[in-house]
């Protein structure tokens, strides 16, 4: 026992001490740098916790020998003259499939044996399952989370909102009644007529009570105009996640307030719920009319006759919500046209398109996690496959022999034992698929920020890529193992071992 005891110790420490500098050196320095490329980062400083590596070793080490022991206490236990005895082959059993008639009495033979042999080798066909299924949950994960970036953008600035252009400005008349000369006059009929819409904004603190936790938010506040609603709704479109449903703003009582989902799933929010708006120095308390679907920002929406009755009568529209089509390569001058404007004194101009380069950034910087994810789940597939494979090929050497000396081909008994190889990883993939959408929830609904709420989506395509990676990773293990297979000595693995 000590001889496997300390075979699989070594092996455990000197895979803890490697994943153990890979964890904190270079593991982090690839995401630092991946990052780098999104924000400004001070300099990497690279740091080792005893604590965190002291418990990895603990548990690789401790759960290795713990394994050890217990497979060589089962074998060590019988006396040393049935040690030195062949191990005997395992005994077939009937399965349940054999009592489905119309199933089992139409599978040819070689068909049979394969289910047959599947679950005769129950450790196998466990192990195998369990290893690809943890191999493709992970790479789904993986690509499930970048979905969930991907979601932001295109939900946020495709669903959402509709406009490309924020436009705060401090001119209190008609802006109709612009100079000619007026960028922004110029700008508003480049979009063309019914491609704007002005309204009231300003800057509040939604003072949140919630379920989760209580806290303060900083808040852009829209106050939709009596009569717009309809008007408001193509430009940003309230509604909820889950069902749909649209949400107006102008109906719901006259102390009604909308929040959006990424500051609600933090603070535990919901429709119903009472909260607390400041507006300067003047507090009032709503009742959260609904929660619309939103993964980004800070802002809240009230009609105009529930603010009136808080807080008083609403100064001049300070705000335009355009949809300008303007390209993104002609931004920074539109900008500087508009900002020079003091005609209509525009404080500050928004395109979206600022926005967006930010969560592309993101992305880039999600690809580089997923592809560290997919190669560490690989890994580890490939590993735990190679192993199993081995065993499965050692154990049935005098089976695989005996089949060459009956006339079986190469392929032919390539086929009969990967047959059962790719009937399990089969198994374990599409298990793994289901198990990777579990994690991929649990992950997104525990990472939200009030900066960012992931979208709860996977497309089809990362399913589609997380099983054909996992297969792939298989096929690489089992054309790998293919060569000890076609090099098994028929002689010497029929020989008589007494």
């Amino acid at each position: 026992m000590s001889k496997y005891l300390i075979y699989c110790c070594l092996a455990s420490i000197i895979g803890c001490v490697a994943g153990i500098l890979i964890g904190f050196s270079l593991l982090p320095s690839i995401f630092w740098q991946a990052y780098g490329s999104l924000y400004t980062l001070p300099e990497l400083i690279l740091a080792f916790s005893p604590w965190f590596a002291l418990i990895v070793f603990a548990v690789a080490l401790v759960g290795t020998a713990l394994v050890t022991w217990a497979t060589c206490r089962t074998s060590l236990k019988e006396k040393p003259s049935q040690l030195m005895q062949p191990k005997a082959p395992k005994p077939g059993k009937r399965i349940w499939l054999e009592r489905v008639g119309f199933i089992w009495n139409h599978l040819k033979f070689k068909w049979k044996a394969t289910i047959r042999n599947i679950f005769r080798y129950k450790k196998n066909m466990i192990l195998t399952i369990i290893s690809v299924m943890g191999c493709t949950a992970l790479i789904l994960t993986g690509f499930g989370l970048n979905d969930s970036v991907v979601a932001v953008t295109d939900i946020q600035y495709g669903e959402v909102f509709l406009y490309d252009t924020v436009i705060e400005y401090t001119h209190t008349g008609d802006l109709a009644g612009l100079p000619s000369e007026s960028a922004l006059k110029t700008f508003l009929e480049n979009a063309g007529e019914g491609n704007s819409i002005g309204l009231y904004t300003e800057s509040g603190t939604l003072v949140l009570d919630g379920n989760k936790s209580d806290g303060r938010e900083s808040v852009d506040l829209y106050v939709v105009r009596e009569g717009t609603a309809e008007q408001f709704r193509s430009f940003i479109d309230l509604h909820e996640r889950k069902n749909s449903a649209i949400i107006d703003v102008t109906e719901g009582g006259d102390n009604v307030i909308v929040i959006p989902e990424n500051i609600a799933v933090v603070y535990g929010i919901s429709a119903g719920d009472t909260v607390t708006y400041v507006s300067d120095t003047e507090t009032a308390e709503f009742t959260v009319l609904a929660v619309c679907e939103s993964y980004t920002g800070t802002y809240a929406y009230m009609s105009e006759a529930v603010y009136e009755k808080a807080f008083g009568e609403i100064d001049a529209d300070n705000t335009l919500l355009v949809k300008s089509g303007i390209a993104e390569s002609e931004v920074d001058a539109e900008t500087e046209k508009l900002l020079a404007d003091t005609d209509a004194g525009i404080s500050s101009v928004e395109f979206v398109y600022s926005s967006l380069s930010t969560f592309s950034g993101l992305e880039s910087t999600m690809g580089l996690v997923i592809a560290v994810l997919v190669l560490c789940a690989g890994a580890l597939a490939a590993i735990v496959l190679y192993n199993l494979t081995n065993i499965n090929i050692d154990e049935r050497r005098r089976e695989i022999a005996t089949l060459r000396v009956l006339g079986y081909r190469r392929y032919e008994v390539a086929g009969y034992i990967y047959r059962e190889s790719a009937i399990l990883t089969l198994a374990g993939t599409l298990l793994g698929l289901g198990l990777g959408f579990l994690l991929h929830w649990f992950i997104v609904s525990r990472v939200n920020s009030v900066a960012m709420m992931f979208g709860r989506v996977i497309s089809g395509w990362s399913f589609l890529w997380a099983f054909l990676l996992t297969i792939a990773f298989a096929v690489v293990v089992y054309a790998f193992m293919l060569i000890k297979l076609n090099r098994i000595n028929m002689a010497e693995s029929l020989k008589s071992n007494e």
